[in-house]
């Protein structure tokens, strides 16, 4: 069978008189085999949290298309955020560049016309863009001696702060 279902009929063709035919009878190809897991799902985020994806197209002829499925915790449950499977092999995306996640996780799978699915693709790791500077660090203890000044801070709590400058002014 070409398509997964078809109508059948029999009918019989007397050498004299009218054609006889049964009524149409629904059959139901079986199919219990899932599409391909996709290939090369890759994607990147930009600053403004537009989140761009590719990936390879599937070459199965019953195929429904690709659901994208996202997290914001790598070892919890992913939700699905396509409503209905994509036909295109790209997808766009927004993440909340605000909260304070700085990675965000997302998956892939293909689905044919029957809904058997391939496996998960791999987990794709996006790293979000850093849009905000580190944390001042504090001062806590200002200690004034006769021939010098000392000076205690708290560093800055910011995992990407790379070094701590102090700078003095001299008043005139």
């Amino acid at each position: 069978m070409k398509e997964l279902t078809n109508y059948y009929r029999i009918v019989a063709v007397p050498f004299h008189g009218p054609k006889v035919s049964s009524f149409p009878t629904l059959v139901m190809g079986i199919d219990e085999t899932p599409p391909v897991m996709p290939l090369n799902f890759n994607g990147e985020i930009d600053s403004s949290g537009i989140v761009t994806f590719s990936w390879d197209a599937n070459t199965e002829t019953d195929l429904d298309g690709y659901v994208v499925y996202k997290s914001y915790v790598e070892k919890a449950d992913f939700a699905r955020i396509t409503s209905r499977p994509l036909q295109t092999t790209t997808f766009v995306d927004t993440v909340n560049m605000q909260s304070g996640n700085e990675l965000v996780y997302y998956k892939l799978q293909a689905v044919d016309k029957v809904n058997n699915r391939s496996e998960f693709t791999p987990v794709l790791v996006i790293k979000k863009v850093d849009v905000y500077p580190p944390v001042e660090p504090h001062i806590h203890t200002v200690d004034n001696y006769a021939d010098h000044i000392e000076l205690k801070w708290y560093n800055s709590g910011s995992k990407d702060a790379v070094r701590h400058q102090l700078y003095r002014k001299d008043v005139d």
